[in-house]
């Protein structure tokens, strides 16, 4: 029951975040990175490895007392190692994108490739799917302890 309604949630995040931005990028033609831009996603993605690696530390630090389950621990901890690895790559992607894009266009701000594009959208993705599930798992672990 609980891996039904966790992948429901990734795929309703899917389906409402990720297809209408890539359609209307695509559509609008709101493929283009500024500096701005490229600042907001990456402090998006520096937030989502900060609180990633900070509710690490507390599970880790929870389950030295024993009381928690293993399973439940190892597979929060996955989800949360796995949102801090493809955010990092979501930065290091997006400004060598930004840079590239950049000096395409010979100006501050430049027009991302479709492919360009889909890869951003799918680390960005898979790291917030996977921070939405490792913080279910932590719920599911308060709910089992009550």
């Amino acid at each position: 029951m609980f891996g039904a309604v966790a992948i429901t949630i990734c795929l309703v995040f899917v389906a409402i975040v990720i297809i209408p931005f890539y359609l209307l990028a695509n559509t609008k033609g709101l493929r283009y990175v500024s500096p701005d831009s490229r600042q907001m996603y990456a402090d998006l993605a520096k937030t989502l490895v900060t609180s990633a690696g900070i509710a690490s530390s507390i599970i880790v630090g929870t389950y030295s007392r024993g009381a928690l389950p293993a399973w439940m621990i190892g597979r929060a901890l996955v989800s949360f190692v796995i949102c801090i690895v493809c955010s990092t790559i979501f930065m290091l992607a997006l400004s060598r994108l930004f840079e590239v894009a950049r000096s395409r266009a010979q100006s501050t701000e430049g027009q991302l490739e479709n492919w360009e594009l889909v890869i951003l959208l799918v680390f960005g993705g898979v790291s917030f799917c996977s921070f939405l599930l490792g913080f279910l798992y932590v719920g599911r672990i308060g709910y089992t302890l009550h």
